[in-house]
């Protein structure tokens, strides 16, 4: 009985269905990954694909002997001979970066360029293979260029790229042989470039494994890091809303990353006095958490001067002065007292607050607003002082409600804003709170827990 190695196309064809396979996995699980898609990866397996379906052709068309082959298997290997050059340079590329002045990168672009001239040349001349001669000529230089690039001393040896190197190397003499003798340059027939393949193949899996491992441990890690910056990030968040007679609070806070922009912070100075503070850095993500750390620590110093917003918001300034480089704050500073019966309202560059006044059913913005908080020590800052009484709504937030798209790409904007307002009124400040939460994520068409376009925090304040 024969053994694989002695049946010629059952060899081929067992070794062309493994390699395509391969090629086919590695390349749906890559596209499949649509957040992280890794080029390497992608580039193996459309190598390994069209490599392993053109083995395939080859064999089947092994078996015209007295016949004449189909044109269209012709012109399959015909084309894929001038295509699998690309794919596989990109990968390389990868792997190597541009290499010994930018030869790598040059080698895709030539294999780019002349991938489509033989495919054209194919078609025009109506004839297959009608510039394979300089494709093998090509290859052997391509193979050579490659391989100077792996003894190049510039270039970092990585352990998978000590692996491809050897994988390389073997395909490459068998690669090199075969385009040899198709040009008649040596003196013997043998030609077996699909097992120099083969060993490529074993030597590209390991690496594309090792990176995708290394990948994956390197996403966890940051997520583990990006967990612990979340966890910091809340803990300098209010831990409880305090307890005063007269006063209905409620917070919100909805970060859209692990780590947000957006700050709150809810001072209680005594039994009827309260400061509150409403922040926004601009950006998003790990450094505008640090800038909002500091934020808090600004906010902290100012305990004697809370009863003054304008003088909270222009100390505030004047420390974070030169600290934020590109980004800057805006902010909104409310302080009650409860014993008077008034607010006090100072903003630097924040939406408005508002005050809706349940008796008259009226709805007051506080727009008088001083400039950002950052980019000019020597801002200044002015208060409005109301009277408030009882039944008043206060609502101050971030531009993360107003400025919430929905499909169309239209903002929620300041007028649906105050009719929801107006309409829910009735609702106590947590059910407010939360309905319209509600409210803006089936309005931008987002599912519950989906994130929103901008970080979000609400204070609702009801006066009893």
């Amino acid at each position: 009985m024969q053994n694989i190695f002695t049946q010629p196309y059952l060899w081929s064809t067992v070794l062309g269905v493994i390699v395509s396979g391969v090629g086919l996995a590695i390349l749906v699980l890559s596209l499949l990954r649509w957040k992280r898609k890794d080029l390497a990866m992608i580039t193996f397996g459309a190598t390994s694909l069209l490599y392993g379906l053109r083995l395939l052709v080859e064999t089947k068309l092994d078996q015209y002997i007295n016949t004449a082959p189909p044109q269209v298997l012709l012109y399959f290997i015909a084309f894929g001979a001038y295509v699998l050059p690309v794919p596989l340079s990109v990968f390389l590329l990868q792997l190597f970066g541009k290499g010994w002045k930018n030869s790598m990168l040059w080698v895709f672009r030539a294999a780019t360029a002349f991938a489509l001239i033989g495919i054209l040349s194919d078609i025009i001349q109506a004839m297959p293979f009608s510039l394979e001669r300089i494709n093998n000529v090509l290859i052997i230089v391509w193979a050579f260029v490659v391989f100077k690039n792996s003894l190049w001393k510039g270039m970092k040896k990585t352990r998978e790229l000590q692996v491809v190197l050897i994988g390389f190397v073997m395909f490459g003499l068998f690669a090199v042989n075969a385009n040899l003798v198709e040009l008649n340059l040596l003196p013997w027939n043998w030609s077996e470039e699909a097992i120099g393949y083969l060993f490529f193949l074993i030597s590209l899996g390991y690496a594309v494994v090792h990176r995708f491992f290394n990948n994956e441990k390197q996403l966890i890690a940051v997520q583990q890091e990006m967990e612990t910056a979340r966890q910091i990030q809340f803990s300098i968040l209010p831990n409880r809303i305090p307890a005063i007679e007269g006063l209905n609070i409620t917070a919100r806070y909805i970060p859209m990353t692990a780590v947000a922009g957006d700050f709150y912070d809810i001072v209680l100075l005594s039994k009827r006095q309260v400061c509150i503070l409403v922040a926004d850095v601009s950006g998003h993500g790990v450094g505008a958490a640090l800038i909002a750390s500091m934020i808090k620590v600004a906010f902290a110093s100012q305990t004697q001067n809370m009863a003054d917003p304008a003088r909270v918001l222009s100390t505030m300034n004047r420390i974070l002065c030169d600290k934020l480089e590109s980004n800057f704050v805006t902010s909104g500073c409310l302080f009650i007292n409860l014993d008077k019966g008034t607010m006090n309202y100072a903003g630097a560059g924040h939406p408005p607050m508002i005050l809706h006044r349940r008796t008259n059913h009226k709805i007051y913005e506080f727009a008088s607003n001083g400039i950002l908080l950052g980019p000019f020590s020597d801002a200044k800052y002015e208060v409005t002082t109301m009277p408030i009484e009882s039944g008043d709504r206060l609502i101050l937030y971030t531009d993360g409600i107003i400025e919430t798209t929905n499909a169309s790409g239209s903002y929620f904007g300041d007028g649906p804003f105050k009719d929801f307002i107006e309409t829910h009124a009735h609702l106590s400040a947590e059910n407010f709170a939360d309905t319209l939460l509600q409210h803006i994520n089936q309005w931008s068409g987002k599912s519950t827990g989906e994130s929103l376009d901008d970080d979000l925090t609400l204070i609702v304040i009801d006066k009893s």
